[in-house]
Order: structure tokens, then C-alpha cells, then sequence
């Protein structure tokens, strides 16, 4: 997506409707399978930074994103 327009703020909001409108369709299905312990311990590591990461793609250069997006992804 970044080879059609290589601004990461444009397809931000697109991906992240995808994921949580695939995420709730599983979850409603899945819900009874839920390890609800192990989903509160993990958010406590997961969520402070997955923040800072939505805070530095708002707030990075394009150049800089770009330059580690392109990496991370061919790796």
C-alpha cells in the first residue's frame, strides 16, 4: 500500500477498521474460548506500546517511517 501513496497516516484508519471489524466478527463467533486471565495480564504489555507506536506514526517524519517500514517488511 505504501508503493500506491507512501504516506503511512493515509492507510492507518483503513487497516485499523479492517482489524477490528475481522477481530469482533472472530470474537463474537469465539467468545466462550476466550482465556480472559491471560487477555488482562498480556494487555498490560501489549497496550502502552502499541500507543507509543500509533503516537510516533502520527508524530515521525514520513521519510523515517518509511525507512523502517520498508525494512521490517522485506525482512
Amino acid at each position: 500500500m505504501l508503493f500506491v501513496h507512501d504516506n503511512p497516516l493515509l492507510w492507518l484508519p483503513i487497516i485499523g477498521a479492517h482489524l477490528l471489524f475481522f477481530s469482533g466478527l472472530k470474537l463474537l463467533n469465539r467468545l466462550h474460548n476466550v482465556d480472559w486471565q491471560y487477555l488482562r495480564c498480556s494487555s498490560i504489555d501489549i497496550i502502552p506500546p502499541a500507543v507509543i507506536g500509533a503516537f510516533g506514526l502520527v508524530n515521525l517524519p514520513v521519510l523515517w517511517l518509511n525507512s523502517f517500514i520498508y525494512p521490517v517488511t522485506l525482512f
